[in-house]
C-alpha cells in the first residue's frame, strides 16, 4: 500500500493537476500496463523533467544516498498525475523503498497535499534541507519523508538505520532538482 492513497487526497490532486494540465498543456498518466499506451504527465516542452516521474530518482540515487536494495522502479498512478515509484518491496510502509510523487496546480493545494500526505503517517519533526515544508519520522524499522517544494510534494519512505534522514534529505533534494521549475513552479 503506498503512503498516501486516500480517496480525499486523489480528489485534491485531480483537482489540483487540471489546473496544472491545462498550464502546461499536457496529460494526466493513466498508471496503465506495458500493453497500453500511458499519456504523459504534465511537463513543459522546454523541460528536462522526466515523463515518467518514477525518473526523478534512479537506483542508482538510493545507492548514493546509503540506501541499499533500490531496483527499478515500479510505478503506478492513481489517474490523477500522481506517481507511486515502488523501488524494492511491497511498498515502503512495509519496508521496502518507495517515492510518491504528487504535482499540484498552485500552492494551496501543494500544502493542502502535503498536510494530507503527512497526516496519514507517523508524526513527524521538520528537516533541514531548504524546503517549503517537510516532515521526518520513523516508525518501527522505516523511515519517513514528506516535502513540498513549490508545487510538489513527494513521499519517501525506505528502511531505517542511523544514516537514513540524511540520505532521504539529500534524495528529495535531488528529485526537486530534477522535477525542476515545471513541477515546483519555481
Amino acid at each position: 500500500m503506498p503512503l498516501a492513497r486516500t480517496d480525499a487526497l486523489r480528489l485534491l490532486v485531480a483537482a489540483a493537476l487540471a489546473g496544472l494540465l491545462g498550464a502546461c498543456g499536457g496529460t494526466a498518466s493513466d498508471g496503465g500496463d506495458a500493453s497500453t499506451t500511458p499519456t504523459e504527465p504534465p511537463v513543459a516542452s522546454s523541460s528536462s523533467v522526466p515523463t515518467d516521474l518514477c525518473e526523478l530518482l534512479r537506483p542508482e540515487d538510493f545507492a548514493t544516498a546509503g540506501i541499499d536494495g533500490a531496483g527499478e522502479p515500479e510505478a503506478t498512478t492513481d489517474g490523477t498525475g500522481s506517481s507511486y515509484c515502488v523501488y524494492a518491496g511491497e511498498s515502503g510502509a512495509t519496508g521496502g523503498i518507495e517515492l510518491d510523487v504528487f504535482p499540484n496546480a498552485d500552492e494551496a493545494s501543494a500544502k493542502e497535499t502535503f498536510a494530507t500526505a503527512t497526516s496519514e503517517g507517523p508524526a513527524g519533526a521538520p528537516v533541514s534541507g531548504g524546503f517549503a515544508e517537510s516532515a521526518f519520522a520513523i516508525d518501527g524499522e522505516v523511515a519517513y519523508l514528506t516535502v513540498r517544494q513549490g508545487l510538489v510534494v513527494l513521499s519517501l519512505a525506505v528502511p531505517n538505520d542511523m544514516n537514513t534522514e540524511a540520505g532521504l534529505v539529500m534524495l528529495a533534494q535531488l528529485a526537486i532538482q530534477r522535477a525542476g521549475s515545471t513541477l515546483t513552479g519555481g
